[in-house]
């Protein structure tokens, strides 16, 4: 899951400091991974891994 969230640091820093623009590279991240969760990449491994985390999430919030 990992690999999901590293964009979404990336891009919550870039929007909370406003003050620089991401490299090409990392804005090309951020848009690969935004396709992948919202299914636009044409597989379901973003719907697959919103499930498991939602499961975990679960998890963890009835045991604590």
């Amino acid at each position: 899951m990992a690999t999901f969230t590293k964009p979404f640091v990336f891009a919550s820093h870039f929007l909370a400091l406003a003050s620089f623009s991401p490299s090409p590279p990392a804005a090309q991240q951020i848009i690969s991974s935004m396709k992948v969760i919202f299914g636009e990449d044409g597989t379901s491994r973003g719907a697959q891994n919103s499930d498991g985390f939602a499961k975990t999430t679960n998890f963890l919030w009835s045991e604590l």
